[in-house]
């Protein structure tokens, strides 16, 4: 990688050099928020206050990433999985990756190796391993290592990390990559799940469910799913137990085993309408 190799971004010629000597560095890798959508708020402000203090250079880049920031994640779609994050009453969208210039494409590979910031780091990864041609296969692996950077906790899984896991499990599974360390840490966030953490336990088996999780642990999955669904009909918390009871059904092919299931779902529904 040449320093001095220029790249058209926002209509400027920009250098690696000239991104190594800003401190758009400093500041990608330092970012204390917690969702994309929340990164792209952040780097867009940054980038305004930096061009209204005439540094057009730094604002040009960190408007570019706010941009990468700025879509949204649907990991169901193995080679679609970026859409816009919002499409506006006159049928004009926020950026998806086909937007993206061949510099700018260009750019991201090159500086990839500053970035230290998992969020940044799976996104700009995901979107090279897309559109590159031929594809880098370094850049699928680091995708999936960083997108299980993202936490599981209770706290935290709603704020993009559950999307990104999936994205990590399919990008697994459709590239054949081994899905041992993935189901490892969901396992092991399964067995440290507690009822009062409401549906995080349903989240996890839905994750579970999707990277094909070894037969040998669906009957401890099904137990557990089954012990929640007691708490919560206990707790009159009925939605929540309907919906881990259909859960159980994912983790069993026994027909005998299934209608059960759909019996305590039934008289889940008994119950909350005499409620």
């Amino acid at each position: 990688m040449k320093m001095d190799k220029t790249y058209k971004i926002k209509d400027i010629s920009i250098s690696i050099n000239d991104f190594v000597q800003s401190d758009c560095i400093s500041i990608i890798n330092n970012i204390d928020e917690d969702s994309y959508s929340s990164y792209c708020t952040y780097l867009y402000t940054i980038a305004k206050e930096k061009m209204e203090e005439d540094d057009i250079l730094s604002g040009n880049i960190l408007r570019l990433i706010s941009e990468v920031c700025y879509m949204a994640l649907k990991p169901q779609s193995n080679n679609e999985p970026f859409s816009p994050m919002v499409v506006w009453h006159d049928n004009t969208r926020s950026k998806i990756v086909d937007d993206f210039s061949d510099d700018e494409i260009d750019f991201f590979n090159d500086i990839l190796k500053f970035i230290d910031d998992y969020r940044i780091k799976s996104r700009l990864a995901d979107i090279l391993w897309l559109i590159s041609k031929p594809r880098n296969p370094k850049h699928l692996e680091m995708a999936i290592e960083n997108y299980q950077l993202f936490s599981l906790k209770y706290d935290d899984i709603l704020d993009d990390s559950k999307e990104c896991w999936e994205r990590a499990i399919r990008l697994s599974l459709m590239t054949r990559k081994s899905l041992d360390n993935i189901h490892a840490k969901l396992l092991d966030e399964l067995e440290i799940t507690k009822v009062e953490d409401g549906n995080h336990l349903f989240w996890i088996q839905e994750l579970l469910f999707i990277s094909k999780v070894d037969k040998s642990k669906y009957g401890h999955i099904l137990q557990r799913l089954d012990d929640f669904a007691v708490e919560f009909k206990n707790k009159s918390d009925f939605n929540r137990s309907k919906d881990y009871l259909e859960s159980c059904k994912n983790w069993t092919d026994n027909i005998d085993e299934i209608n059960k299931y759909t019996i305590k779902t039934a008289e889940v529904y008994e119950l909350q309408a005499e409620a």
